[in-house]
């Protein structure tokens, strides 16, 4: 048997976590993990679908991501099914896993499609946290090690390094701050000074912060951001409302001392003053978690490693070597649809 190296090793372990069974909830359906909390549980049926007209391109290759959830302290999924029949492959990283459909031959004729489907039965939790207990928690330095390096390190979208954002962490991170103290002076920072406003994908927290507008997705690079740049580990999160179609969106999290990941949602948290206070350290039990990262890079193959700085609704790649003069180019679309599941 061939010696797995450590990227292959990474998405082999995550495929097999991905199939393991239901668990059984602890008493009253909570599960406690220090001072976060999971609970309420509901369940979702899910279908996310990609489907791509081939056009009438002579083509090469092409190659289909569709991220599919990981279990999670907040979610465990079950029920999987994936048409047709695709590898799962996690991120070199451990934080995202998507069906890969590769083709090299087998394409369908002009003005035909290439579907891949992912459907899966998704458990939510709420996330709650017991203040008390973090008003009784020991904050200690954090250990420099390869966690905190690769959740305190800058990426395209999360541009810890930018003059300005390093500024104003420095701010934010004060004099004894502790590190739930700099986590929530950046949220209410973020939420007291950016507007949200559509700007068709992911900016990133630069353009944020310079801007003061941007989608969830942005609201979130740029509180990661901050963090980071203040010595606190962070990581942004994708996914979508579990009981809705086309709903996609983005949150936080980040990491204390200890190791335990607290919830953050900046830009549901700034919708109101109960908002504010409810989403940060806690979440509903509505959404479902595609990816805890932006900067998704699947190693090996087929066709050696893609990186893809937003992986949400889906990538797609197509390749040809003939002229596109006067032919019509593949096209794309991704859907994911949610229902609830009667108790």
């Amino acid at each position: 048997m061939a010696r797995l190296n450590r990227r292959q090793a990474v998405a082999v372990s995550l495929a097999a976590a991905m199939t393991a069974p239901w668990p059984r909830p602890a008493a009253a359906s909570e599960a406690t993990s220090g001072a976060v909390r999971y609970g309420n549980e509901r369940r979702y049926r899910v279908t996310h679908l990609a489907e791509v007209d081939v056009g009438d391109v002579p083509l090469r290759s092409l190659e289909i991501w569709v991220p599919v959830p990981m279990a999670q302290p907040e979610q465990q999924v079950r029920s999987r099914k994936i048409e047709p029949e695709v590898p799962i492959v996690g991120d070199v990283a451990g934080q995202a896993a998507v069906a890969r459909l590769y083709l090299t031959e087998g394409f369908p004729g002009p003005g035909r499609s290439v579907r891949l489907r992912v459907s899966y039965e998704i458990a939510c939790r709420q996330i709650t946290v017991d203040r008390r207990a973090l008003e009784k928690y020991r904050f200690r330095a954090y250990r420099k090690d390869e966690k905190y390096l690769h959740f305190t390190r800058p990426e395209k979208k999360i541009e810890v390094n930018e003059p300005a954002i390093v500024e104003q962490a420095k701010k934010l991170r004060g004099r004894g701050r502790n590190p739930l103290e700099i986590a929530r002076a950046a949220y209410d920072w973020v939420l007291d000074r950016t507007e949200y406003r559509l700007v068709h994908g992911l900016k990133g927290a630069a353009y944020c912060l310079e801007n003061r507008h941007g989608e969830c997705g942005d609201y979130s690079a740029l509180w990661v951001a901050l963090c980071r740049a203040a010595g606190v580990p962070a990581r942004p999160v994708t996914g979508f409302w579990a009981d809705q179609t086309d709903q996609w969106h983005c949150w936080a999290e980040f990491m204390l001392p200890g190791g335990e990941w607290l919830p953050v949602d900046p830009a549901i948290g700034g919708q109101n003053p109960r908002n504010r206070q409810r989403y940060f350290g806690g979440l509903d039990n509505r959404r479902a978690t595609l990816c805890k990262t932006y900067d998704v890079a699947l190693a090996g193959p087929p066709a050696g490693q893609h990186q893809c700085e937003f992986l949400q609704v889906g990538a797609w790649w197509w390749f040809t070597s003939a002229s596109l003069e006067g032919r019509r180019a593949p096209k794309a679309k991704f859907t994911v649809t949610g229902k609830p599941v009667a108790a």
